[in-house]
C-alpha cells in the first residue's frame, strides 16, 4: 500500500484506496456516531476514519449490542452493516425507527447489496443513505457530508421548535398572569367582582348536579365611608387591606372570598349549610372587631355587618341566594352593625291578596323593611 493510503480486506472485501480525506464541513459541530460491524477491523478502520475528523465514535459488534448502544449515547449518525448474524442492519434501522430517540438519528447502510429491490427496501425501512463496500475514504467522506448537511437542518428545526415551545410556554405564563390580573382586586389581592360572578354560578351549578348544600356571605365593613371621610382615603385603603386579613384568617380552606364593591366583600361556602356557615361567619366577625388596625398614626376598631344565606328551592339562581345574604347584612346594619344575620322566607305563606312587612326596631329608631313572610336569624354573641 503507498503511503497515505488506507487499505483493509475483510470478508465483504472492504477496500479503502484512496487517502482518508474525511474531514467535517468547514464550522461543523464533531457528531457522536455508532458503528456496528461484527467485523473487528472494519470498526477499527472506520475509526480511525472518523476520529480524525474529529467525532466521537462508539463501536457495537452487531444489531443488538448496537440498538442498546444508540439509546444509551443517542448518536447523530450510525453506520451500519448490512449483514450480520445477529440483527442485521435492516432489523436495527426497523427497531430504531420505533423509537423517539432513533427517529432522528441519520443511519447510513454499509452494504455489498446490489440489487435494486433490495436497496429500495432498505430505504423504505428507514436507511437515511448507503455506502457500497468497498468502502472508499472519499465517497464515504462526501456521504458524510450530506448526512451532516441534514443533521444540521435536523438540529435547526429542533431549535426553532424549541424557541417556539418556550415562546408559547412564556406566553401562556403571560396569559394566565394576565387573567389574574384581571380576576384580581389589586387592593387586597382578593379575587375581584367578576371573578365572584364567575365563581358562583359554577358553585350554583356544581350544588345543582350534586344536591350538596350551598352558603354565601355578604360583608360590609361598617361605617367605611365615614372612615373615608374622616381620615382620607389612604386610611381607608390600610383598612381594607387589614380588614381583608383578618376576613382571610377566619375562614375555611373552602371558603372563597372575594371583593366585591368598595367595602363589600362576598364569601362562597361550598357544601355549607346554613347553620355552619352562621358559625363561620360569626368567628370571621370576630376576627375582624379583634383586630386593631393602625393607619396613618391613628388606631381605629373596626368591625363588619354579615349577612348569610343557603340556596334553597324558593331561589331560581345564584344572584337570589346573594341578594337574601345582601338582605341580612342589611339587616345586621339596621340592628346596630357588627352582627351576623340570616333572613329566611317563612315556610307558611301568607293567604292570598295579603302583603306583610316584618319590622325590626334597630339602635337610633330607624325602621328596616324586610321582605314579606320573612324570617331573621341572627348568630349568638
Amino acid at each position: 500500500t503507498s503511503a497515505g493510503t488506507v487499505r483493509h480486506e475483510g470478508r465483504d472485501g472492504v477496500v479503502a484506496a484512496e487517502a482518508p480525506v474525511i474531514a467535517r464541513p468547514k464550522g461543523a459541530a464533531a457528531m457522536r456516531v455508532v458503528v456496528v460491524d461484527d467485523d473487528g477491523e472494519v470498526r477499527r478502520t472506520l475509526r480511525g476514519l472518523l476520529e480524525r475528523a474529529g467525532h466521537l465514535v462508539f463501536e457495537a459488534d452487531n444489531g443488538r449490542h448496537g440498538m442498546e448502544l444508540a439509546l444509551e449515547v443517542q448518536p447523530q449518525m450510525m453506520l451500519v452493516d448490512a449483514n450480520m448474524p445477529e440483527m442485521g442492519g435492516l432489523d436495527l434501522t426497523r427497531a430504531l425507527r420505533q423509537t423517539r430517540i432513533g427517529r432522528t438519528i441519520y443511519i447510513l447502510l454499509l452494504t455489498s447489496l446490489e440489487d435494486e429491490e433490495r436497496l429500495i427496501e432498505a430505504f423504505e425501512n428507514g436507511v437515511d443513505d448507503f455506502v457500497a463496500k468497498p468502502i472508499r475514504p472519499r465517497v464515504l467522506a462526501a456521504r458524510l457530508r450530506a448526512g451532516h448537511r441534514v443533521i444540521r437542518l435536523q438540529q435547526e428545526v429542533e431549535r426553532e421548535r424549541e424557541e417556539i415551545r418556550r415562546f408559547a410556554a412564556e406566553l401562556a405564563v403571560t396569559n394566565r398572569r394576565l387573567q389574574e390580573v384581571a380576576l384580581t382586586d389589586q387592593l387586597t389581592g382578593f379575587p375581584n367582582r367578576r371573578y365572584a360572578i364567575e365563581r358562583i354560578e359554577q358553585e350554583w351549578a356544581s350544588a345543582t348536579r350534586s344536591r350538596r348544600p350551598l352558603s354565601c356571605m355578604v360583608i360590609d365593613i361598617d361605617e367605611f365611608k365615614q372612615i373615608n371621610d374622616t381620615y382620607g382615603h389612604d386610611v381607608g385603603d390600610t383598612v381594607l387591606r387589614q380588614a381583608s386579613i383578618a376576613i382571610k384568617n377566619g375562614l375555611r380552606s373552602q371558603d372563597v372570598v372575594a371583593r366585591t364593591g368598595g367595602d363589600e366583600f362576598l364569601v362562597l361556602c361550598p357544601d355549607t349549610e346554613l347553620g355552619a356557615a352562621l358559625r363561620c361567619a360569626e368567628r370571621l366577625r370576630q376576627s375582624v372587631h379583634a383586630a386593631k388596625v393602625l393607619a396613618g398614626g391613628v388606631k381605629l376598631r373596626v368591625s363588619v355587618s354579615v349577612g348569610v344565606a343557603q340556596r334553597d328551592k324558593s331561589m331560581n339562581d345564584a344572584d337570589a341566594m346573594v341578594k337574601r345574604a345582601d338582605q341580612g347584612a342589611y339587616v345586621a346594619k339596621a340592628q346596630g352593625r357588627n352582627k351576623v344575620s340570616s333572613v329566611q322566607l317563612s315556610a307558611v305563606a301568607d293567604p292570598p291578596g295579603v302583603v306583610k312587612k316584618s319590622q325590626i326596631q334597630p339602635m337610633g329608631g330607624a325602621q328596616v323593611d324586610v321582605p314579606p313572610t320573612a324570617k331573621v336569624k341572627q348568630s349568638p354573641q
